[in-house]
């Protein structure tokens, strides 16, 4: 990717490999520098860059990703114009910017500073102090010193609202009367910058609210409709807002639509501040600032706390004293049992030693019974040995009765 330098002379090209950049860029238009006719200005998709011509080489390269003294705060720059001060007006995609490269300072021009639109294609210089631009949203021209606006668009005669990126051309007839060319896709419109310096100055107009709605909770947002009064392109008038929200300011806000749209506030009471310009970048006259009061939602309110508050502890009371109930009612239930159980207990002791005492009676009858049994059975056994005895010691047995004999003794 590079440059190609073709000789008219000897019919041939040359290509000049840019080191700065490696692939992907574009360059839009070609803009020699109008002190140091060896410099090129080539404007691209990549930033812009400067070529030595004289030395057939790359020497810079300003865009939005270097630092210092090569910074510019976008890269797509369509084209620029050099004035007789030195000073560099680029055409970008991010709007107008003023560039003084000797002292490094730059300003930036966008939708929010009354252009009608950032997309910025072509720029050219009258010779009364003004500069005619192609855009997206018509032809724009704006005053270099107070940097006022004015827009045209079809009402105002010119063939289409959006033009092309390098359909434009500035020529000069034989008188020096100078005619501007700015292409697009329904044509080519031309005219004389001479032709627009008797345009009135017009009056301020004034900034109005013709309706306001407040929806309710569910919505959960304030529609404030607003309108600058000035009846004539209505609709291409621009509205910038910003909310001061506990004391902050928010950014400014810049849009088209003559509808504000405000939500998600917190409670609290806000300030809503609109300011306005016409078409042409004349600012109203007057700016509205609006007090809007955001309620506190219910549950929020101090009765509505109150009332939880009172449920909670009401809550909590019946619970502990519900707890309470249940477990004197446990108690007196295992006490009765307690007392039954003790009783039982008492019950059974005392037949426990009822049934002792008759065992020891049973015992004390069973003990004599058989000390009875014993005395009268020892008594015949006693009378009984005697005659055994007698019987033994006698000599007349035989072996089978003695034997018989001593058995039963």
């Amino acid at each position: 990717m590079g440059l190609f330098l073709f000789d008219t002379e000897t019919k041939k090209s040359q290509l000049i490999t840019n080191p700065l950049i490696k692939s992907g860029y574009r360059i839009q238009t070609i803009v020699r520098d109008t002190q140091n006719e060896n410099w090129l200005w080539l404007c691209s998709n990549k930033g812009l860059i400067l070529f030595d011509e004289a030395k057939e080489q790359f020497l810079n390269i300003y865009d939005i990703n270097q630092s210092e003294k090569q910074f510019l705060p976008t890269d797509n720059i369509q084209h620029l114009y050099q004035d007789e001060e030195g000073i560099y007006w680029l055409a970008t995609v991010d709007g107008v910017i003023r560039w003084n490269r000797v002292k490094n300072e730059y300003r930036q021009l966008t939708v929010a500073n009354g252009l009608p639109d950032n997309v910025v294609y072509a720029m050219y210089p009258d010779d009364y102090g003004n500069l005619w631009m192609s855009s997206d949203y018509g032809i724009i021209r704006m005053d270099k010193t107070t940097f006022a606006i004015k827009n045209y668009l079809l009402d105002d005669g010119i063939g289409q609202k959006e033009f092309n990126r390098i359909s434009h051309f500035s020529y000069r007839n034989e008188n020096g009367m100078q005619r501007l060319f700015f292409g697009g896709l329904g044509g080519v419109t031309a005219f004389y910058p001479k032709d627009f310096q008797t345009d009135k100055q017009e009056i301020k107009p004034t900034l109005a609210i013709l309706k306001y709605q407040q929806f309710d909770g569910d919505q959960k947002s304030i529609v404030d409709h607003t309108t600058i009064l000035n009846y004539n392109n209505v609709d291409n008038n621009q509205y910038r807002y910003q909310i001061k929200i506990n004391g902050k300011l928010s950014d400014w806000i810049t849009q088209q639509s003559r509808f504000i749209q405000v939500g998600q506030l917190p409670f609290g009471t806000h300030q809503l501040i609109i300011t306005g310009n016409t078409l042409n970048n004349i600012s109203a006259k007057n700016d509205l600032t609006i007090d809007i009061i955001i309620r506190r939602p219910f549950y929020l309110t101090w009765w509505f706390m109150l009332i939880v508050m009172a449920t909670i502890a009401g809550s909590i009371f019946y619970y502990f004293n519900n707890k309470n109930s249940r477990l004197k009612a446990k108690q007196i239930e295992l006490e009765g049992l307690v007392k039954e159980r003790t009783e039982k207990i008492e019950t059974d002791k005392a037949i426990i030693e009822q049934q002792a005492e008759e065992l020891k009676k049973v015992d004390a009858t069973k003990s004599r019974f058989f000390a009875n049994i014993s005395h009268e059975l020892r008594t015949p056994i006693t009378l009984i040995q005697g005659p055994i005895q007698s019987a033994l010691n006698s000599q007349g047995l035989n072996n089978r009765n003695f034997t018989l004999l001593t058995k039963a003794k």
